[in-house]
């Protein structure tokens, strides 16, 4: 019976050792996750602190922005000319192509068999003004029509 006993008692030591180590891994694990809480908590704010930064700098920059459209009308004048000059750079706006200019882009090609468009738009001055590139997709695009609206004349 003293051994019975005495297996009682070193198991019940045991089980208080283990019980004190689980409760040693909670509070660790608690205080884990204590600082996790803290650093997303942290983040979050931050990222609050960052966002309002923004906000306060947009609303500067608007401010600016609102002063400089509103100061004279010669500062939106100018911005206008600067557009306008950018979009006409050697552009030509954008028009449809007429029978004139279908024919006489026809003529050319039957004529000049080489394949330089350059010289297929020298031939016109329709075509010079369209260019080589735009001269060459038209006649890529439109070539079975050329073709044959004019085999059966």
């Amino acid at each position: 019976m003293l051994i019975k006993e005495e297996k009682k008692v070193a198991i019940k030591k045991e089980k208080d050792v283990i019980r004190q180590e689980m409760d040693t891994i909670k509070k660790k694990k608690d205080v884990i996750k204590q600082e996790k809480d803290d650093v997303v908590i942290k983040q979050e704010k931050d990222v609050i602190i960052k966002q309002e930064k923004d906000v306060v700098i947009k609303q500067e920059e608007n401010e600016d922005s609102f002063e400089f459209n509103s100061s004279t009308e010669e500062s939106t004048n100018k911005k206008r000319k600067k557009s306008s000059n950018k979009k006409s750079l050697n552009k030509r706006p954008k028009s449809f192509w007429t029978k004139e200019e279908d024919q006489a882009l026809f003529d050319a090609v039957t004529s000049f068999v080489n394949g330089r468009w350059k010289d297929v738009c020298s031939k016109d001055s329709s075509l010079t003004e369209r260019g080589p590139r735009m001269v060459y997709q038209r006649w890529n695009t439109k070539s079975k029509y050329f073709l044959g609206a004019n085999v059966g004349k």
